[in-house]
């Protein structure tokens, strides 16, 4: 958990500064969207074979490689000058994402030992992390003027995140316990499709869940990735105003991770989802405005943190509703699914920017947070429901003294 801050530094420092490195370097603002969809497609084409080595060879060899090849992709993108080298960067980076957010959140859940833990160590360890992305974008806003560097005022600071993220990787393999799960380095024996299905996909609650997933990536995915791009050029304000308010949205980011188990706790998790898709549908309508800075600030700060809740109920939830046998499983098409999503919503946000429409993917990702609202409420509410009901109908039967 605590080593959870090193990469978040590392990622913030590097997510502040790629765009504005590549924009010194000549990219477009519709070549930064095809970068993210191209990573995010290259995400998708690994989820599965990464599922399969997970269930062969264990998640804690995976998961710290994936984070080594972060960090890779982090230093290519610094020496990097040419388009394909930058592509090549991004699959590399990608690929290692991949192999991080299959593998990390079971291999949390593992550690925890107790299903009544998953999404508090969850919510934890996103909270640690969205502070210390915090601390590495504000580092942002001061360190290419310390570093400097040689092809962009940002390549010193780009090659310090991928030596961060790296020098994790190597913490992390030797503090990290041996996973003791009992699947882990088995083969997968299957002998047909329907056996496949039957095995590692029952029903159809996996595809569900995973739709779900595909609608936050779109929401995601339309935002997220050019925040600072949407900021420095909608508002013409400087790198360090920037750092200043992607460094403050953290600590929204970060009390809204503390606060996502105790809204479940008092609202419980359906009354949780309707709030808060009400609460960020609103907030990115009001967005779309034409606003000044200021108000336009304040909305966007609650807004990061309204977000980061309802992605962290959306991510632990439907991983907890899983039984462990199939998250490997769960865990690669949901990466699937939410590639796709992003990779389109990616696309279509950079050539929104690039043509300076920089209010407009605020008004359209509202569109699919009340979409996503209403899938909700006639495919992902019944099995949150059932499963409700199935644990209370087992508790008196496993009560000794019932």
């Amino acid at each position: 958990m605590l080593s959870e801050s090193l990469l978040g530094i590392g990622i913030g420092l590097f997510s502040l500064l790629l765009n504005f490195h590549l924009l010194a370097l000549g990219v477009r603002e519709e070549t930064l969207g095809t970068l993210n969809a191209v990573g995010t497609v290259a995400m998708g084409m690994a989820a599965f074979p990464i599922a399969v080595a997970a269930r062969r060879y264990g998640r804690k060899g995976l998961f710290i490689s994936g984070i080594a090849l972060i960090g890779t992709g982090y230093l290519l993108f610094a020496a990097g000058t040419t388009l394909f080298l930058f592509y090549g960067a991004q699959i590399v980076m990608s690929v290692g994402m991949a192999l991080l957010i299959t593998t990390e959140i079971q291999l949390l859940f593992h550690y925890a030992q107790d299903p009544a833990l998953e999404t508090t160590s969850y919510s934890l360890m996103f909270a640690v992390f969205t502070l210390f992305t915090g601390v590495g974008t504000l580092l942002g806003g001061v360190l290419p003027d310390l570093l400097g560097g040689v092809t962009s005022p940002y390549q010193g600071s780009l090659c310090l995140a991928g030596a961060v993220v790296i020098g994790l990787a190597v913490l992390r393999g030797l503090i990290l316990p041996r996973e003791t799960r009992s699947m882990a380095r088995q083969p997968i024996a299957i002998r047909s499709v329907r056996a496949y299905r039957e095995r590692m996909l029952p029903g159809g609650k996996i595809f569900r869940l995973a739709l779900f997933v595909f609608i936050a990536g779109v929401a995601f995915a339309l935002i997220g990735p050019f925040q600072n791009v949407i900021l420095k050029f909608r508002f013409g304000v400087s790198d360090a105003a920037v750092s200043g308010v992607i460094g403050a949205a953290s600590l929204f980011l970060f009390f809204g991770s503390l606060w996502t188990p105790r809204v479940i706790a008092a609202l419980g998790p359906v009354r949780a989802y309707y709030a808060l898709f009400a609460l960020n549908a609103a907030l990115l309508f009001v967005l779309a405005l034409p606003l000044s800075f200021a108000p336009f600030t304040a909305l966007f700060l609650l807004r990061g943190g309204a977000f980061t809740m309802l992605s962290n109920l959306i991510e632990s939830q439907t991983m907890s509703m899983i039984a462990d046998a199939h998250r490997d499983a769960y865990a690669a098409i949901r990466n699937v699914f939410r590639s796709v999503g992003t990779a389109g919503a990616s696309y279509v946000a950079g050539r929104l920017l690039e043509r300076g429409g920089y209010r407009l993917p605020f008004f359209i990702t509202g569109v699919v947070i009340v979409l996503g609202l209403i899938y909700f409420t006639v495919w992902i509410r019944p099995l949150i429901t059932d499963s409700v009901a199935r644990q209370r109908k087992a508790t008196p039967a496993n009560d000794p003294q019932g």
